[in-house]
């Protein structure tokens, strides 16, 4: 997989068998308050420490498909990269993380992740609304997020929380090694 950021990648990659599949689509919430999250008294927010790897390791491999889900190296590194995170449990059960960076006075919803059996029932935007409110309780509004611009469930979350396309998409193109063998 590659995403191309410059154009002039783009004949190298289809000369190597690569061809386009998708585009990542960035998204930015400017200043728009959030109303405080109010627990339910079946639900577990917890901060993800490493000691809930292999439970955010589990949902993330289930909510996504290759290329999208991460590795257990990947997902630890994102941990120790994210400025705050939960991992949301139902009944013991891990349902849902998300991972968010902070630079400055700006932050980026790096992973937001919900196990498919819960998708559709408020999981994705119980996390998104916490993470926002978070932030807006330290003054930080402005957050970006990215998406494939196939995702229509995630758009759909994430433009009713007030993002909007920044219009700075990137392609991704695809190789399958044992055609360029």
């Amino acid at each position: 997989f590659s995403l191309i950021i410059r154009d002039w990648l783009r004949p190298i990659l289809t000369q190597c068998g690569f061809r386009w599949v998708e585009e990542i689509v960035t998204l930015e919430r400017l200043r728009s308050a959030v109303a405080d999250p109010q627990p339910h008294p079946d639900l577990q927010l917890l901060p993800i420490s490493l000691e809930r790897l292999d439970d955010v390791v589990q949902v993330d491999q289930q909510a996504f498909g290759p290329p999208w889900h991460m590795q257990p190296r990947d997902i630890r590194a994102a941990i120790r990269t994210s400025h705050y995170n939960r991992i949301l449990y139902i009944d013991r059960q891990p349902v849902g993380y998300q991972l968010t960076t902070l630079n400055h006075s700006s932050c980026h919803l790096a992973r937001l992740a919900v196990h498919p059996h819960w998708q559709g029932s408020g999981i994705g935007a119980g996390l998104l609304q916490d993470m926002l409110y978070y932030f807006q309780r330290r003054k930080i509004f402005y957050s970006t997020v990215n998406t494939q611009q196939s995702n229509d469930r995630s758009l759909r979350l994430y433009t009713r929380y007030d993002y909007k396309l920044t219009g700075s998409d990137l392609p991704v193109w695809v190789a399958h090694l044992k055609e360029m063998i």
